[in-house]
């Protein structure tokens, strides 16, 4: 089911202003898709990477010159954002429904967005379960909202990216 008009409004709530850069993984139908792109920059760039063909069809109809959407996975992410010049993103939203996926795919992914992310970047997760704190709060600082309007409700969780390298 596509994401209802308030947890669309929840999510956007915790995009940062000054997005320039915006990774997005599982945009489905688009519904947060177009919402992103209301609040992206004219010079900005969404990287949409979506694994149904359906869903990639849907979203080839949405005519703006700042999407491009990618039929693949996210575990080849890396490879899309090079090819498409992406150097980092400012943000990474994610409606990929990771309770299907293995703790190994989770933590994959966690990690692989942890690594695109520019310093103070965030990402975004929305899904039924909270199971993804657990995960995000090895790398990121986590904050989770409820957002009750949809069915089912979403976990809404926001993981900001430290501003410095944590190794120093």
């Amino acid at each position: 089911m596509p994401s209802s008009a308030s947890a669309v409004r929840k999510i956007m709530a915790c995009v940062p202003s000054g997005c320039r850069t915006v990774l997005e993984f599982g945009p489905g139908d688009g519904v947060v898709t177009r919402a992103l792109l209301d609040r992206l920059p004219a010079d900005g760039r969404l990287l949409a990477i979506e694994t149904n063909a359906e869903f990639v069809e849907t979203l080839s109809g949405i005519h703006d010159a700042r999407l491009e959407v990618v039929h693949g996975s996210a575990s080849d992410t890396a490879d899309y954002a090079s090819r498409s010049g992406f150097a980092g993103f400012d943000l990474a939203v994610s409606g990929i429904p990771f309770s299907m996926l293995s703790p190994g795919t989770r933590r994959s992914v966690v990690s692989l967005v942890g690594c695109l992310l520019k310093p103070g970047g965030v990402f975004i997760v929305y899904q039924p379960s909270p199971l993804m704190v657990k995960y995000l709060k090895r790398e990121f600082a986590v904050s989770t909202q409820l957002a009750l309007g949809n069915v089912p409700p979403y976990f809404v969780m926001r993981a900001v990216k430290p501003a410095y390298d944590r190794g120093n």
